[in-house]
């Protein structure tokens, strides 16, 4: 979706999700069975995610549309198993091949 070779998010409870635009269009597109997305309806941008099946009461928002983004630290890396290898994080954290949980 972004280009890039990865995505990074901030997993938050869905209550304490807020979009601080008032007059925001959010809008939201079922990607898959579980997975809805909510974006900007005027501009397009993706804001954040959720899987109520796998993550109930979750939600994940994009990194780069979080308030203070440079104050959310890695703590875990996910999908693993296609992850590029010249991909490297500065910071030490856990890994998992898949989503946790999935086998």
């Amino acid at each position: 979706m972004t280009g890039a070779p990865f995505s990074v998010y901030v997993v938050a409870r869905r209550a304490d999700v807020h979009v601080q635009q008032q007059n925001a269009d959010l809008r939201q597109h079922q990607v898959t069975e579980r997975t809805t997305r909510c974006f900007c309806g005027t501009c397009g941008t993706p804001l954040f995610n959720s899987n109520a099946e796998d993550y109930p009461g979750l939600s994940m928002i994009y990194l780069g549309t979080a308030e203070a983004p440079e104050r959310n630290v890695p703590t875990m890396e996910i999908f693993c198993e296609s992850k590029l290898p010249w991909v490297v994080l500065g910071t030490p954290c856990r890994s998992h091949a898949r989503s946790p949980g999935e086998a």
